[in-house]
């Protein structure tokens, strides 16, 4: 009979230095994985603390208002919620969550308005309806609704006398969602929601501005994404030996808890944030040894990074993949064989030592290099 072993051993994470980064990140990527703690009761509360909403395929826009041919590209990020309160009830059974929040914008222009580009931040009263979840289910998936969300600039901007973004199903602009909770390893849960948001943007240009003499408004309709589908568990056949082969192929390693940072070198107040995802291993070789007495295991790999800014490069998001320049080395202890099928194996690990860079014609920056550090990166 063919055995199966789950894989969950862990590896130091990698730390992201910027030599040299050149940063213009178009608005659109994935969303990055959202992790919560429980909150005390085996489920976790609605909007997700610490993360946020973005729309993985397309921008809101400006049309209507502008001369032909011309539109501002919104890029925005639904993020910081605050004074939440939770109601039992509401429309699909769950609960009702009333809750303030940012709209981070990242505004471009085409056509006429070719050139225009500015960060903006507005704050918002929002109203979101989910369905009924069993607490303490390990994977709890239920619709929601956001029901409303406006906000719009203060007044005395310099561009605009009016800039203002209202949508919901409140509002007559049906937004339906579906939420997934996802009990991770560590007891964290993994959160994978999304809105189909209809809205609108209002919009009256300030005398003397680049918007002199305009007004207009546009509808559309955007799915705005939080977090990413959990990960899959990683199961592995029997080497013939009673054991596996490491590193896992199949698997991937990513952080379930936090994110790698750009800071140094960025303006006061900006990150880039980086989902990596350590995978695709090959040209893979062992040697019996080590540090842990047990093999040494060297193979080449890739990364794949989901970017995305805060602060001046708010609403800035890209995906990206880099194969490591040099193979990476990890050593492991190994148990003695065993003939007993159903032996768990808690196998320690030393750091990784792993270094990847960019190659040179890379778009957004001259050189871009990872080397090694202390987040816990897990695979399974």
């Amino acid at each position: 009979m063919r055995r199966y072993w789950y894989s969950a051993f862990a590896c130091r994470s990698l730390l992201i230095l910027a030599t040299v980064v050149s940063l213009a990140l178009p608005a659109l990527g994935h969303a990055s994985p959202c992790v919560v703690t429980d909150n005390g009761s085996g489920t976790v509360d609605l909007p997700p603390n610490n993360c946020g909403y973005v729309s993985p395929a397309d921008l809101h826009m400006i049309i209507n208002g502008l001369p032909p041919g011309t539109t501002i590209n919104v890029g925005v990020q639904h993020e910081k919620f605050f004074n939440v309160t939770h109601t039992p009830g509401g429309p699909l059974g769950g609960e009702i969550e009333n809750f303030n929040s940012f709209l981070t914008l990242s505004l471009t222009g085409t056509g006429a308005m070719l050139g225009y580009a500015r960060n903006l931040q507005i704050q918002a009263n929002c109203v979101a309806h989910t369905g009924p979840r069993t607490p303490g289910s390990p994977v709890q998936s239920f619709a929601s609704d956001m029901f409303g969300i406006q906000g719009q600039l203060p007044a005395g901007d310099p561009d605009f006398d009016l800039l203002r973004i209202t949508a919901g199903t409140g509002f007559g602009m049906p937004s339906p969602g579906h939420t997934t909770l996802t009990l991770l390893q560590n007891g964290n849960w993994n959160v994978d929601s999304f809105f189909d948001i209809t809205y609108r943007i209002d919009f009256v240009g300030h005398p003397g501005g680049p918007f002199t003499g305009m007004s207009g408004s546009t509808t559309g309709t955007i799915r705005m994404q939080s977090g990413q589908p959990a990960p899959p568990a990683c199961v592995l056949p029997d080497n013939g030996t009673g054991t596996v082969d490491l590193p896992p192929l199949g698997c991937g390693y990513l952080s379930p808890d936090d994110v790698h940072k750009i800071i140094d070198g960025l303006p006061a107040g900006t990150t880039i944030r980086l989902g990596a995802e350590h995978q695709d291993f090959f040209a893979i070789t062992t040697s019996p040894g080590g540090s842990l007495g047990g093999e040494v295991e060297q193979f080449s790999s890739n990364l794949q990074l989901d970017l995305s800014g805060t602060g001046s490069l708010a609403g800035s998001n890209r995906s990206s993949s880099g194969r490591l320049a040099s193979s990476g080395s990890c050593s492991r202890s190994s148990f003695s064989r065993t003939s007993m099928p159903d032996r768990s194996m808690s196998v320690p690990q030393t750091n990784c030592t792993m270094t990847s860079e960019k190659p040179w014609r890379e778009r957004d920056s001259t050189c871009l290099t990872l080397a090694t550090a202390e987040t816990a990166f897990s695979s399974g």
